[in-house]
């Protein structure tokens, strides 16, 4: 699943600023937060929640932090149900480790693991565009949270401005994408981004090759128009040198590159216009807690994504970069 950075953003914003109205120290029952998208070209869809973060007994905050259970609810303590909110059908939500569906979280202040996620298929709900999806967070048969996601309809390239076979990340003429939407569409759909998937081969010194790919936002907040016009790309392999890590063991090669444009409702745009709310010299110290979640705290919104159908592949100065570049030397990528 391709992450929709606004949404991520929106994520660690929240976190920080969950204390402005929840008080670590009462005791009173933790609230839900509740995080993620509803993607209408996926079928397999994630949701992660959590609770309001507290003080494990006899513990500070990092060590509380390090504590699955002042983060997660119980096992048998939650249940998660989905729904369509047209027809009323509904369907539990299974939870399990996201590092059974390769997640690994780094590093930080929360405990590596467990990081449990909330899985179900949308396939027997009988979605369609225009409906939404309804979460409901039960405990002990109480309902204390709910959240709703518009489901967006598909989009579609202009036949005459696909995405060309061959992307120049090396040249200084800025890339320009057309697609389409329905009319129907028009109001639901607010914002827009668009990125590209590298994928690439990693081999080790003992000769194991894993498969991976990295995701770059080229542009993020595109309004609701259906082109993304004049986007500098030439600022890839800086990504690329940044975010993949130098290690002398390890040979990569390419494989391929996809565009992707992802589509957003407007509960996006609400919490970008809070964060511009409180950017520059007139801002409140501490950013006001966003959330379209009752009952709790998080972001649950709809997202719709387009991917290139065939995959792409690099310009020759492109793959020049790639092999032979300084900044991409240490990354030991080969023909």
């Amino acid at each position: 699943m391709t992450r929709f950075p606004i949404l991520a953003c929106a994520a660690a914003a929240l976190l920080a600023g969950c204390d402005n109205d929840v008080d670590l120290l009462s005791g009173e029952a933790p609230l839900p937060v509740v995080y993620g998208v509803f993607n209408a070209t996926d079928s397999v869809q994630l949701i992660s929640v959590t609770k309001t973060f507290a003080f494990a007994e006899g513990g500070g905050a990092r060590e509380s932090a390090q504590t699955p259970d002042s983060v997660y609810y119980g096992t048998e303590e939650v249940t998660v149900t989905v729904a369509n909110a047209r027809t009323g059908q509904s369907l539990p939500a299974e939870r399990l480790p996201a590092a059974e569906l390769g997640v690994e979280r780094e590093s930080g202040d929360f405990a590596v693991a467990p990081n449990f996620v909330y899985r179900y298929s949308s396939v027997g709900l009988d979605l369609q565009p225009g409906d939404a999806v309804e979460v409901a967070v039960e405990r002990a048969g109480e309902l204390i949270g709910t959240a709703r996601a518009d489901v967006l309809p598909e989009l579609t390239f202009i036949q005459a401005r696909r995405p060309p076979e061959r992307v120049g990340f090396t040249s200084e003429l800025d890339y320009s994408l057309s697609w389409r939407r329905g009319e129907a569409a028009a109001n639901e759909l607010a914002v827009y981004e668009l990125g590209f998937v590298f994928a690439y081969l990693e081999t080790d010194a003992a000769g194991a090759t894993v498969a991976r790919e990295v995701y770059w936002p080229a542009a993020t907040g595109l309004s609701a128009e259906v082109n993304a016009a004049g986007v500098p790309i030439n600022g890839f392999f800086d990504f690329l040198a940044a975010n993949l890590p130098a290690d002398p063991d390890l040979t990569r090669r390419f494989r391929y590159v996809q565009v992707v444009i992802t589509g957003g409702d407007e509960d996006f745009v609400a919490y970008a216009e809070l964060l511009r709310a409180n950017a520059g010299i007139t801002a409140t110290q501490q950013l006001p807690p966003f959330t379209n979640v009752d009952g709790g705290l998080g972001l649950y919104a709809g997202i719709t994504q387009l991917r290139q159908d065939t995959f792409g592949t690099l310009t020759p100065a492109s793959f020049d970069e790639l092999f032979d570049g300084e900044r991409l030397q240490p990354l030991n990528f080969v023909p």
